[in-house]
């Protein structure tokens, strides 16, 4: 009886400390897109997020932050001498555990000027941290030794 309630034990502990694992994260997000028009001046790119298809973009607050964990209204991208550019944001799209949402994104441009472009066309996506289902009718079977 002591080994099986050891090994019960054992069982449980293993199972719930890879429960974080299985459950919530972070998802790595990758944006590209090509800069059209006269792009001598072109200082950078904004990424704005909502959760309204079509806007507004002044909603970042909830989901964009710097490095440092402030929240951003938008994320800027300096301009890198390429005009189809990438960009990779890692752990900067906040979305909570136990959550889904669907967030949509646009990018416009701005030069020297601090002339603004229009948006780009607009991307959607679902950002899903819900965790699967709790397992029921758990059942374990010790067989003895005669």
């Amino acid at each position: 009886m002591k080994k099986f309630l050891t090994l019960f034990v054992a069982f449980v502990f293993m199972f719930v400390s890879i429960i974080p694992i299985a459950c919530g994260g972070q998802n790595t997000v990758t944006f590209e897109w090509e800069q059209g028009g006269d792009i001598s001046d072109l200082v950078g790119w904004r990424l704005y997020v909502s959760e309204v298809p079509g806007g507004p973009y002044d909603d970042g607050l909830t989901y964009l932050e710097d490095a440092l964990g402030n929240p951003i209204e938008w994320v800027v991208i300096p301009y890198s001498g390429t005009p189809g550019a990438t960009y990779t944001a890692d752990a900067m799209i906040i979305v909570p555990d136990a959550a889904t949402t669907n967030l949509c994104f646009v990018v416009n441009a701005w030069d020297a000027e601090g002339n603004f472009s229009g948006n780009s066309n607009e991307v959607c996506e679902n950002f899903d941290f819900l965790g699967p289902g709790i397992p029921y009718n758990f059942k374990v079977k010790v067989k003895t030794r005669p």
